[in-house]
């Protein structure tokens, strides 16, 4: 704006310009604020899983109670991880933030099913 023009502004009208100058700044930075919740949680779930989890991790659960393949706990805590933030880098990618957020929601299920079919085996 020039010096005149806000000179001209009422005190309302200046305040009403810097509002809407706060929500433009907030929906620049939407990707960020949706993206804190989603690498603490998944930090936190790892970490947790890295203490919970036995040394070797069983994946693919057969319906007679033996896991398929048995892989190492560094990879099963890593690998969500990678995945949650591989997500997370795609939402920061995207013009259209939310669905990449839900999709990185969505893998934060995938530690917990780990800690599940690990801990509590059929």
């Amino acid at each position: 704006m020039s010096k005149k023009n806000t000179e001209t502004q009422t005190g309302w009208q200046r305040f009403a310009s810097g509002w809407k100058g706060f929500w433009t700044w907030v929906f620049r930075l939407r990707s960020v604020g949706l993206a804190i919740p989603v690498a603490v949680a998944a930090v936190g779930l790892a970490v947790y899983n890295e203490a919970t989890l036995p040394a070797l991790v069983g994946i693919d659960l057969q319906a007679n109670g033996e896991y398929a393949q048995m892989i190492a706990r560094e990879i099963a805590v890593l690998g969500p991880l990678a995945l949650t933030a591989l997500c997370l880098l795609f939402m920061f990618c995207s013009r259209r933030v939310v669905y990449p957020w839900l999709i990185s929601i969505f893998s934060l299920v995938l530690p917990i099913l780990i800690l599940i079919t690990n801990i509590f085996p059929a």
